[in-house]
């Protein structure tokens, strides 16, 4: 939850969940909130915490972030010259990601483009 969620009160949920799936198993979404909201402090944005440990969920049981990667690795070797492509995020977990590959990308053709240029300036002596 602390990856994937970007909550503060990760291990305190994750304690939380893990002594009250030793009482009994949680078996449905509505479950998981009485949980949560019956345990958290009042002064707590309730709704804000269980949305992020929803979305941790999300990410970890689709494999959301791996998926992505892999998209990463694989979505501009087909594009064409001059083409085009374009990625929305909707999370700064996603932006990370896409950011982190980008920049290898443009590292990658700098360096192939200098390297070029300077077998192209030997070869001109």
């Amino acid at each position: 939850m602390s990856k994937f969620g970007e909550e503060p009160a990760a291990n305190f949920i994750a304690k939380l969940i893990v002594k009250e799936r030793k009482k009994k198993k949680i078996e449905t979404a509505q479950e998981l909130k009485d949980i949560l909201f019956n345990n958290m402090n009042p002064r707590t944005d309730k709704y804000k915490v269980l949305m992020r440990v929803f979305q941790a969920l999300r990410i970890t049981i689709n494999n959301e972030l791996q998926n992505l990667e892999s998209f990463m690795e694989n979505s501009f070797d087909p594009l064409k010259e001059n083409g085009i492509g374009m990625i929305i995020t909707f999370h700064s977990l996603e932006r990370q990601v896409v950011v982190q590959h980008l920049k290898e990308l443009v590292t990658n053709f700098v360096r192939k483009l200098l390297s070029t240029l300077c077998h192209r300036k030997r070869n001109k002596k």
